[in-house]
Formats: C-alpha cells, structure tokens, sequence
C-alpha cells in the first residue's frame, strides 16, 4: 500500500513538471517579445530589377531595405558564387535604386551600374549645403559608376557620372556623361574684386541691342559636359568634349553624340565616332541647336532637328535634316525655305517628335506657325500690361480646362511626312483636324477631332469625328461621325 503511494506521488510530481515547464517557457517568450517598430520596417528588404545575362550563366538584381543602404547582387547559377556592391541609400526621397539600373555586358563579362550617395554622404552633404550656403565652389557629391568584372567581382569606379549607355548587340564598350567639372574655389578678396569690376562696369558700359539679344539666345541653351568611351576589356579610354546627348548602336559600330559648346560654338553639331576604329567624324556642325534625334528600327538613318541654318533671326526656326548610316555627312530633308509644298508662314517645330515608319521609309515630324519677331517697344508694353484671364459663355472649354491645356495649345504642331524615297513633304494634320496617327508601315494614317464636341465634354461625354488619310497626298476621308470615346489602329494598322 505504501509503495503504490509512493509510485503515485512520483508519477504526479513528473506530470506536474510536464505540464510546469513548458509553461515557464511560454511565458519567458512572450515576456522576451516585443510589437513591431518602424525600425523593423526600415530592415525589411526587396528583391527588385532582376536580370539574366545573355549566355544565361549569370542572374542580378538590387536588394533595397525600406531604409538604408542598397546592394547589388550578382550570382553565378552554376556554382552560387556570390558578388556584391552597395549602389547607395534607399530611404525615403532618394533613388538610388532606380537611378542604379545595373546592366549585364553583351558577352557577359561585365556589370555596369550607377552608384549614389551613401546615408552618410547625404548627412554630410546637407551639413556643408548649411554650411557653407553662401560660399562658391562648393556643390553635393555626385553619382559614380561602377563597372564589375566577372571573373573577379572587382569593381572599377568612374567619378561625377550622369548616366551611361552600352551597345545592346555588341560588347567591349561603355559610353557615360559626366556632369560638368567642378567650379574652383574662389577667395574672398579676388571675389571682391570681381564684384567691384561688375560694378563699375555696370556703371560705365551699356549694352547694345545685339548682345542682348545674344545673352537671350545663350539663356535657352544648354551647354555640354565630357564624354568618356570606354573598353571594358583593356579600361583605355576617349573623351569627347562638350556633349549633351549620345548613344551606341545597337551594333557597336558607331558611338553617335550631340555637341552644344560655350567656349566653342562653331564646334556644335553632330558627330560620328567608330569605337575602336578610327577617330569622330562631324555629321553636321555649326553653332545651334541639335534636338529630337531619333533612329530607324534598323537603325539605318538617323534624324534630328537644327536651327544652325537661321541664327542670325532673333528665334531661330528649325530644319529636319537626315543621315544615311555610312554616308560622310548629314543631309537637309525638310525646309520652310526649300521644301516643296511645305506651308507659307510655317517652319519644322522642335516642340514636336520625329518618328519613322517600320520600313525606315516614311519619316513623320510636327510644323508650326513662325512666330512674328517682337519689336523692343512691345517688350516693353508687355512688361507694363496687366494679365487677366478673359472667358466667354460660349467658349468651347470652361475656363480651367483653358488654363490647364493652354501650353498644349500653345505648343500644338500639325503632324507632317516626309518620304524619303520620293523626297516628297505631305501636311497632315491642321487647326481643324489637329490629331493624327500614322500607322507602322507609313501607308495610312488616321485622325480624329473633338472640335465639333467639346462643349458636350462638360455634360454628356467625349465625342469624334474620325478620318483615314493618305499620307502620300493627304487625302482625308470620313469615316465615322460623332463616335463616342476614341478611335485606335489595330495592331498591324490595317483597321481603324
């Protein structure tokens, strides 16, 4: 009897302890837990911008915290081999993990990608920009780019980069513009000086009307900063000098580039440069404005606008003019001046795009009216004249829907082609019909216009009137009448 008890007493504390200490546990846990916090956020991290490279042995992508600092990681998928490399601070208001946009080389050897501030970059950044508010010379660091080799991970970093281009079908080259270099430091006292000379120049010279209207011109225009070709596979490098725009073919055989110098206006234009190959070759040069260029889906020809041809008018107009890939030069293919057909009182309008047809045979850009050169006493009058809005009952828009498409009116073009193989010029679209498409192939276009409608926009809806056109003559017929909402091509642009 006594030794049942005594079984039963030892079986009961062991239960007890059973049940006791997985107790203790759970409220030793839940004592050691804590509610989440923002900082715990902050640390959480995404994979985004994922990439193969071409001969599929390597994978990239970013992996951003909600607050701190980025990474790029590079992964070998046959053997795991890991690389890395911070591409800068990924909290709130900055972008370095959009600006970062990591490329794989074409022959994958190599990843290129931008680098931005670290968070204690930007800390210091803003200190100095307190700082040091008023003193010259002083500007916030810049982005970098980086280049990593694959056989390695090591990284090669490039200083002051804005952005970077590679060949899409070629490899072995990089191309990035760098921001302008920066200002030197200047003393106090040679400071001084200087403001004491603007004064007394203010004082004594005038300017004559020429030079004001030289230093509006040079307001308008943006100036160039170095370009740098690089190898990839031996790190030599070419810098071209000035340059606001390039791009690589998607062969890799030419590096094509926009200059716009201060120091050197006569030097602006066009350039050609065959990487690896020989030196640049200017397309077109001559101080002005080289703008909208844009090339053909085989990349055979390229166009882009130019005021070169008119920078003695006070607001010069623009020209289209054309290159054959392979030629020497570029030529003019569209002229208010010489182009027959081509509108009285209009010129080629940089406010437009220029776009090709599929087969690079039709090439389609907007014109605009010539606007009447000001004289000084209506300079003058407009400074002086009040501005107020002036609307009437039976305007076609209520009066904010004036005030928010006003600069698209203002800068409204009428679509215009070109084709180039019987170097004929067609208007298409004008004040009536100011809405046209042209479809892939070049062969037929179509437009449409609410004009007639918009004071049903208000009550009832969007309606329109829509036309196919000819855009070898320009021909207009009426297809539809008052459709509600809009019209589209089908995809191979054989129905509207």
């Amino acid at each position: 009897m006594f030794k049942s008890a005594k079984i039963l007493g030892s079986c009961l504390i062991v239960l007890a302890l059973f049940f006791l200490i997985p107790l203790a546990s759970i409220a030793t846990n839940k004592a050691n837990k804590r509610p989440l916090s923002h900082d715990d956020y902050n640390s959480w991290k995404s994979i985004v911008r994922a990439s193969i490279s071409v001969d599929g042995r390597w994978v990239l992508y970013l992996e951003t915290p909600q607050d701190g600092e980025a990474d790029l990681v590079v992964k070998e998928l046959k053997t795991n081999k890991v690389y890395r490399h911070t591409i800068g601070y990924s909290g709130e208001g900055t972008d370095s993990e959009r600006e970062a946009n990591p490329q794989f080389s074409y022959d994958s050897s190599h990843v290129v990608f931008l680098i931005s501030l670290s968070k204690e970059e930007i800390k210091k950044a803003k200190k100095e920009k307190k700082k040091n508010k008023e003193e010259e010379g002083k500007e916030p660091p810049k982005k970098k780019l980086g280049m990593m080799d694959l056989t390695d991970g090591s990284v090669s970093l490039a200083e002051r980069v804005k952005s970077f281009k590679q060949p899409e079908e070629a490899a072995g080259w990089v191309a990035y513009l760098k921001e302008a270099p920066p200002k030197p430091k200047k003393k106090e006292d040679e400071k001084a000086k200087k403001e004491e000379k603007k004064e007394e120049k203010k004082a004594v010279e005038k300017k004559s009307e020429e030079k004001e209207k030289e230093s509006k011109k040079e307001k308008k225009k943006k100036y160039g900063t170095p370009l740098v070709l690089r190898s990839l596979k031996n790190g030599s490098q070419t810098v071209f000098e000035d340059v606001i725009d390039y791009r690589l073919t998607k062969n890799g055989k030419y590096l094509l580039y926009t200059v716009s110098s201060k120091e050197k206006p006569e030097t602006d234009g066009v350039y050609s440069h065959p990487p690896g190959r020989g030196s640049s070759t200017p397309l077109i040069a001559g101080k002005g404005k080289y703008s909208k260029w844009v090339m053909d889906k085989e990349e055979t020809r390229l166009a882009f606008f130019t005021d070169r041809d008119d920078q003695d008018a006070d607001e010069p107009v623009f020209n289209l003019y054309g290159w054959r890939v392979g030629e020497p030069e570029a030529s003019l293919w569209v002229s208010h001046t010489s182009t027959a057909g081509f509108p009285n009182g209009m010129a080629v309008s940089d406010k437009s795009d220029i776009s090709f047809s599929e087969d690079g045979r039709v090439v389609m850009f907007g014109i605009k009216e010539i606007p009447e050169p000001k004289k000084k006493e209506d300079e003058e009058e407009d400074e002086k004249e009040a501005k107020f809005d002036l609307w009437h009952w039976n305007d076609p828009y209520p009066q904010p829907q004036q005030k928010n498409i006003a600069k698209r009116v203002r800068d409204n073009t009428w679509e215009s082609v070109y084709h180039l193989d019987t170097k004929s010029f067609v208007k298409l679209a004008d004040e009536d019909i100011p809405d046209v498409w042209l479809s892939r192939d070049g062969k037929i276009a179509f437009a449409e216009t609410i004009i007639p409608y918009t004071k049903m926009v208000s009550y009832d809806g969007s309606y329109f009137d829509v036309y196919v056109i000819d855009p070898k003559s320009g021909k207009r017929t009426l297809v539809k009448k008052k459709l509600f909402r809009r019209a589209r091509f089908s995809p191979n642009g054989q129905y509207v």
